[in-house]
């Protein structure tokens, strides 16, 4: 077992991602895993290079509307199941999720 360096909460969440490296005209689509205030954990099959600067876009469909919550991000992790961004900042849109009850788990991550 892994020693998780994350003392941060994580909220399980379920939505589409878009990540972009700076300086690449290719998007990929990827389906949101779980957040917290400075990263996020997308699953994906396809890869950005590790510690490239990427935009992200994180996708969240209400009935009646969609908002998009862009972010500036660093690919920090990358594993076969998806794609590890660490924030440049804390994320000021952190207190949209506990408004959107479908689709989410709370989870403390030891560290």
């Amino acid at each position: 077992m892994r020693d998780e360096k994350r003392g941060r909460l994580r909220l399980g969440y379920t939505t589409q991602v878009l990540l972009t490296a700076h300086g690449k005209q290719k998007t990929i689509e990827a389906t949101l895993a779980n957040i917290s205030m400075n990263g996020l954990y997308a699953a994906t099959s396809e890869q950005l290079p590790l510690d490239a600067q990427c935009q992200v876009q994180v996708i969240l469909t209400g009935s009646d509307s969609t908002l998009i919550m862009q972010v500036k991000g660093v690919v920090a992790r990358i594993d076969s199941n998806g794609i590890g961004i660490h924030f440049g900042h804390d994320l000021e849109w952190w207190p949209v999720f506990s408004m959107y009850k479908a689709k989410k788990t709370l989870s403390k991550l030891p560290g």
